[in-house]
């Protein structure tokens, strides 16, 4: 399946309250390589700047890792810290942004990363990044996710800026989401929660977008209102998009039917692109009513053939 909406990079950023710690980087491209042998080839390590920053390049692949022992500008963080999701899930999230006085930041690429010799600052790249292989964007996901697990256990940041879904995080909500699966889609995802303030039962009617849904899927994904918690809400949308993720991109058909089990079933209503949402929309709505049986997984190829080899 090509992504048309997934992007050409993935990076995250670790915070710490002290100085920043040292990258040990041949010990991290050991790692690398020790994680990835027979999955993808060697990484090569090219020192960029003395201690502070490294590149590792491999299977066309690129990661950069950079240390600065200065904070991050507060405006990078006023969306995900105004996030109910984050109010929820991190309470102390604007005192440890505010706190941290350096970072350690990740960025996995299929081209040169942003930044090093040769590339363009994001702001002046105007055009669109080309589609990509569902399993190219999986694995950069993937190696993102291990390095970012790697230095969540040695250096005890405070917390975790996973910047794909635009979520910060505790580091030990990051690393418990990080163990549970490869790619765990609660990290990969980010709900944006709507609601009419009807109420049903005494309980007020929630509903829930799941922000970059489409870098999976090639549309949007909203789960419409409904008196269930907002947890269970964000965690069906999660199952959906794996669910059409397991299907190898084959889109569950509008109007079918998936068992919610006790909460009965879930419609699948598709509705085509418009201006607000050129990807279009799937529309998610609970209801009674029997389960649609999804198709067998197909074989992966590719990037996603050694993905799968790599966390069986």
């Amino acid at each position: 399946m090509l992504l048309n909406f997934a992007p050409a990079e993935v990076d995250t950023a670790l915070l710490y309250a002290g100085p920043c710690p040292a990258i040990p980087f041949p010990d991290v491209l050991s790692h690398l390589n020790t994680l990835f042998d027979g999955v993808l080839e060697p990484f090569r390590y090219s020192p960029l700047s003395a201690d502070a920053s490294a590149m590792f390049a491999g299977s066309g692949l690129f990661i950069l890792i950079s240390k600065h022992p200065q904070p991050l500008g507060p405006q990078g963080f006023a969306q995900c810290l105004a996030s109910p999701y984050t109010h929820m899930t991190f309470e102390d999230a604007a005192a440890a942004v505010a706190g941290h006085r350096a970072n350690i930041s990740i960025a996995v690429t299929h081209d040169v990363p942003t930044g090093c010799a040769g590339s363009e600052p994001k702001a002046k790249l105007g055009a669109k990044p080309p589609p990509q292989a569902d399993g190219l964007f999986d694995m950069k996901l993937a190696i993102c996710k291990l390095l970012t697990q790697y230095f969540c256990d040695r250096t005890k940041p405070t917390a975790i800026h996973w910047r794909q879904s635009n979520q910060i995080l505790r580091p030990e909500h990051f690393l418990s989401l990080a163990a549970k699966r490869a790619l765990p889609m609660p990290l990969l995802l980010h709900p944006s929660f709507f609601s009419s303030n009807w109420t049903v039962g005494g309980r007020r009617v929630i509903g829930a977008r799941g922000c970059f849904a489409e870098h999976f899927l090639n549309r949007a994904v909203i789960f419409e209102e409904t008196p269930m918690p907002p947890e269970w809400v964000f965690l069906r949308i999660c199952d959906f998009v794996e669910a059409v993720r397991a299907r190898g991109g084959d889109m569950i058909p509008d109007g079918a039917a998936l068992d919610a089990a006790e909460a009965g079933t879930i419609r699948v209503h598709h509705v085509g692109p418009s201006e607000v949402d050129p990807a279009g929309v799937i529309y998610l709505t609970l209801e009674g009513g029997a389960a649609a049986h999804l198709v067998p997984l197909p074989k992966a190829a590719g990037f996603g053939q050694r993905l799968k080899r790599l966390f069986e």
